[in-house]
């Protein structure tokens, strides 16, 4: 599991370390983007998020004890409080 997790980490980082240091260049660079180029920097800057919605799913697939866990979270939402 640890290595599934340090993949996904590596593979959602990934394209934000590389227009962090695409950044380094002059300032030009960011002035001959197209919008297409700006919305792939845009989704690649916020590409770290999807690491937290992915650590959801890789727990999910390797732990039977977080599966049952995250059903009784819904579970438990359903059940009508009793007094």
């Amino acid at each position: 599991m640890m290595l599934a997790l340090t993949l996904v980490y590596v593979a959602d980082t990934l394209p934000m370390l590389i227009v962090a240091f695409g950044n380094q260049k002059p300032p030009t660079w960011c002035e001959n983007l197209t919008d297409c180029g700006y919305n792939w920097k845009s989704i690649a800057l916020s590409s770290y998020y999807l690491n937290s919605m992915a650590n959801a799913f890789v727990y999910g697939f390797f732990s039977v004890k977080f599966r049952e866990n995250f059903k009784d979270l819904f579970r438990a939402r359903r059940r009508k409080p009793t007094l």
